[in-house]
């Protein structure tokens, strides 16, 4: 097994092979199949991906590759094809109604271009995964 060998095993895994091509109209659209975001961007994850060795032995990546997480400044998060920008934080002292409320007035007061949306989540101890503020 090769360094080369490990590299292209990881890539199918994180960024997909084309399985096939699907004709519409005069286009063949490449089908690539991948695992879903949640999944590739994942640390953990990422470090458990089995690596065939041509034997029929499987090991773990994290034993073949240094993980690093890395932030490529070309890249850009999408989310259902449209560019996606995510902001976290913690609040403490204040219900997360009255935050959601003071953010929403600030971000109306912005210059946002018309396509531009925003969605709130939230996770509690009490409610988690609660969202749709």
């Amino acid at each position: 097994m090769t360094g080369r060998d490990v590299e292209t095993q990881l890539r199918t895994a994180l960024l997909g092979e084309e399985a096939t091509k699907l004709r519409r109209n005069n286009y063949l659209i490449p089908v690539v199949v991948r695992y879903a975001d949640a999944i590739r961007k994942n640390p953990a994850w990422v470090s458990r991906i089995p690596i065939s060795d041509g034997k029929g032995l499987t090991i773990p990546a994290s034993l073949l590759s240094r993980i690093v997480e890395a932030i490529n400044v070309n890249e850009l998060a999408r989310e259902n094809q449209q560019p996606l920008v995510s902001v976290e934080a913690n609040i403490s002292g204040r219900d997360l109604g009255s935050v959601a409320n003071e953010l929403s007035s600030r971000l109306a007061k912005l210059k946002l271009p018309q396509v531009s949306a925003w969605n709130w989540a939230a996770k509690s101890p009490a409610r988690k995964g609660h969202s749709g503020i």
